[in-house]
């Protein structure tokens, strides 16, 4: 396996000419009511950096056309989960140990045994 990482494909949107801003990694920079630098612009999906999952598209796309409609929408990263299609498959959602410990959080913590999967 060669893990190379990604870069967003931008340059078909021609925002060269735009006041949109991207930061430092090359993706569009956006708050989390998806808007750009152009408050009346709004991005989604791989052009607006990781996750770069479809159900994290797919609620950035809700969060923006919400917030279009002038309802109270705001993107929030934390609860998304996150997948590497591999076999077995990981899987995770929200905080670390490390960071619910380092924030007095109450937690709850699961474990499942590889040994345990049925090969």
């Amino acid at each position: 396996m060669i893990a190379v990482g990604r870069k967003p494909n931008i340059e078909l949107l021609k925002i060269d000419n735009t006041d949109i801003q991207l930061n430092n990694d090359g993706y569009i920079d956006v708050n989390i009511y998806q808007q750009t630098s152009v408050k009346n612009i709004f991005a989604i999906g791989d052009v607006v950096g990781n996750p770069m999952l479809a159900h994290k598209a797919t609620h950035e796309g809700k969060v923006a056309a919400e917030v279009c409609c002038g309802e109270p929408a705001a993107m929030d990263c934390q609860a998304i989960p996150s997948v590497v299609y591999t076999d077995p498959e990981i899987a995770w959602a929200g905080l670390t140990e490390t960071d619910a410990e380092e924030n007095d959080i109450n937690y709850v913590k699961g474990e499942f045994p590889f040994g345990a999967r049925e090969w």
